[in-house]
């Protein structure tokens, strides 16, 4: 049964997600864990040979210094993977990308790199006392299948949103044939933010004039940082990115050697 999540953005824009289902999250994680093992069994047989050579060469000591490296990267390494992977992909890892889910806040923007931190640390916890049994119940108790890290850190794992999912928007300016974003890698912007914009232009022409293009500066702000615009221009830039990125994504997804 699919949960629906609707949040409130800092925009004061409503996005409605899927939960990420619980056996959907345990096949990302044993894709993870999987891609894991394959990493540290490489390390592992370096690590071997290392200590045939040291052995050889009768280095007790180096010996003791390569082991020790060995476990403080055997504990450290899997954090790292999961921090640094949600941190530069937007909320996911390898594992969640390919069963399609993510990591978003309680406001359904990309986590930033603290509560990515905390979420991860606090995975030692979820995992007690043996395969995420404190995990997994906790995820049975909360009403949007948080686990303990997710409830510390103030994020939700969801589905990825399909473009079927994203609003109806009518396109009030003339679509010009060369994109505006030239060289633009509108594709790492998550999909949060796009759906952000979608609510936003299907549902501008409900709101007061000055609210109107309040929002669309705030929007255009959270998806292009340090990037600016005429007051006067700037829904017309959102609605281009919009339909470039939505163009973009049908183009990556349309199957080869035909159309749809």
């Amino acid at each position: 049964m699919k949960q629906e999540i609707q949040v409130s953005t800092p925009e004061f824009v409503s996005l409605r997600f899927t939960a990420a289902g619980l056996g959907t999250r345990i096949l990302a994680l044993l894709l993870d864990w999987m891609i894991l093992s394959f990493v540290l069994g490489v390390l592992g047989y370096i690590a071997l040979l290392f200590f045939a050579l040291l052995e050889s060469m009768g280095s007790p000591l180096w010996m003791s210094i390569i082991a020790g490296i060995g476990f403080v990267l055997a504990v450290f390494i899997p954090q790292l993977y999961y921090i640094l992977m949600e941190t530069f992909f937007h909320g996911q890892t390898l594992g969640k990308k390919v069963l399609g889910i993510r990591v978003v806040t309680d406001r359904g923007t990309a986590p930033g790199f603290f509560a990515i931190f905390l979420r991860n640390v606090l995975r030692v916890v979820d995992s007690l006392p043996l395969l995420y049994v404190v995990g997994i119940s906790a995820v049975f108790i909360n009403s949007h299948a948080k686990r303990l890290g997710d409830l510390a850190a103030g994020t939700i794992v969801v589905r990825q949103e399909e473009e079927s999912r994203l609003p109806r928007v009518r396109p009030l300016y003339t679509r010009e044939k060369k994109p505006f974003f030239q060289g633009e890698k509108l594709s790492r912007i998550p999909d949060s933010r796009w759906l952000q914009v979608a609510e936003f232009l299907s549902r501008r022409d409900e709101l007061f004039p000055e609210r109107r293009i309040e929002l669309a500066q705030i929007i255009f702000a959270n998806l292009f940082p340090g990037r600016t615009s005429d007051t006067a221009d700037t829904e017309r830039l959102l609605e281009a990115a919009f339909f470039q990125w939505r163009d973009e994504r049908q183009r990556v997804n349309r199957p080869e050697g035909g159309t749809t």
